[in-house]
């Protein structure tokens, strides 16, 4: 038996059972179908937001609902120290005719890597087993969006199907916690979602000082590994500096340009460590919604972090700014659509603009009760104004807090907003 096989036996379902972990049926429905189609399946996300997980609900899938002999299915953990440190291309042809030795398989292999990204030159390996047409299914994970993809999107033209896994959503987070619902436990829940956020095993773990050391954990592995020794960056205290102030601001308005001023961080660098942040899904930036480019070229982003566990660790203080975490929460929410997410400002400020198929469709402003007249008259005037400049776009008042149960059909509750079906659909490259 070679050193690959011992590590490979280890990971794998051929002579026993391992855990697959609590379901994720959003994402385990929508992928399974492509199992059988001919493109590379691509999964990407955040570190710890479940990727491993879910490709070994994939496999079990595989072998209960489809028939695939586990002896078929090779998955490969690259986390694992012990295939060493410096992995390159040819290393995984070994790895594949190792299994192959071993095992014999007969028919058509499921192959699935497992944060592809530690290997150098991986992307060789993938395009000669898709342009050779083997018996092969390749399903990939990584945890870097853009240099993960853009390698894929040049080498295979095309010939390749994206997900992105996130964070529990609060749906999903219901399920884990497995609680009946009461209007008081609605809130409780919503407000530790809030709090820790939604990496499942952040979730399942049940004492908080515990789930605070996990994401302290998950916030320094992110932003060493993913973002300074992936991207080589020297000055890692700027950068690190840089990290905390998105997360003391999250859901806010943030210039490269403010952002210099106030950390003496060069603009331009500025705007590089936050494509790197953006490259590993720590941060997602909302323009502003303008039909001129220049507009939105010189007006401020809006700055969400991937998971408010991680925004309240890194961050603010999550007493005095539960509106923003609100907001971020919704942001989330919608990221999962098929709408493309803008902010709006012309005299009010409109928190989320949603444009689909060149037509502004929704207009959505968050806050944290309606129960306050005042609030209530200064978020639905905002809603007006922005409606008489997109008439047709629906109105819609987010709150977490509605004791007083207002009528207007314009106000949606938190609660129900979060748990309305959306599926996560799979993007088509080229």
């Amino acid at each position: 038996m070679d050193k690959y096989f011992q590590v490979l036996n280890e990971w794998n379902f051929w002579d026993k059972k391992l855990d697959s972990g609590k379901k994720r049926p959003e994402y385990t429905t929508k992928i399974m179908p492509f199992l059988n189609s001919p493109e590379v399946l691509v999964i990407t996300g955040v570190r710890r937001s479940g990727k491993s997980t879910i490709l070994l609900q994939l496999m079990k899938e595989l072998h209960q609902k489809n028939k695939v002999s586990y002896r078929n299915i090779l998955y490969v953990n690259f986390e694992d120290p012990r295939l060493g440190d410096d992995l390159k291309s040819n290393d995984l042809f070994d790895l594949l005719q190792s299994y192959k030795n071993n095992l014999k398989p007969k028919g058509k292999i499921f192959l699935f890597l497992d944060e592809i990204q530690n290997v150098s030159q991986w992307e060789k390996f993938v395009r000669t087993i898709y342009d050779q047409k083997r018996n092969i299914k390749i399903v990939v994970t990584g945890s870097t969006s853009r240099t993960f993809e853009s390698k894929l999107i040049n080498l295979l033209g095309g010939r390749l199907i994206l997900f992105t896994v996130s964070p529990l959503s609060f749906s999903e987070f219901l399920d884990f916690k497995d609680k009946k619902l009461s209007s008081t436990k609605i809130y409780e829940l919503i407000n530790e979602y809030l709090l820790y956020g939604g990496f499942p095993r952040v979730v399942l773990e049940n004492d908080e000082s515990q789930k605070r050391m996990i994401l302290v954990s998950y916030y320094s592995t992110i932003v060493e590994k993913d973002v300074i020794l992936r991207n080589n960056i020297k000055n890692k205290l700027e950068l690190k500096q840089l990290v905390r102030f998105l997360m003391s601001n999250t859901s806010s308005l943030i210039s490269s340009y403010s952002i210099e001023k106030t950390l003496k961080i060069s603009n331009v660098l500025v705007n590089t460590y936050l494509n790197y942040l953006e490259e590993s899904f720590i941060i997602s930036r909302v323009p502003v919604f303008s039909y001129s480019v220049k507009d939105q070229i010189y007006n401020p982003d809006k700055v969400y972090c991937v998971d408010p566990g991680l925004a309240n660790i890194a961050g603010f203080s999550f007493s005095e700014n539960t509106g923003k975490l609100l907001e971020n929460l919704v942001f989330n929410r919608l990221k999962k659509g098929d709408e493309q997410i803008y902010y709006w400002k012309n005299g009010a400020e409109i928190d989320f603009l949603l444009f689909y198929k060149s037509k502004v469709t929704r207009l959505i402003n968050v806050t944290t009760t309606v129960d306050d007249e005042n609030v209530l008259k200064r978020e639905l005037a905002s809603l007006e104004i922005g409606a008489q400049n997109f008439p047709k776009a629906r109105q819609q008042l987010i709150s977490l807090y509605n004791k007083s149960k207002q009528r207007d059909n314009r106000i949606s509750s938190l609660f129900n907003f979060l748990v309305t079906p959306r599926g996560i659909e799979p993007r088509l490259s080229g």
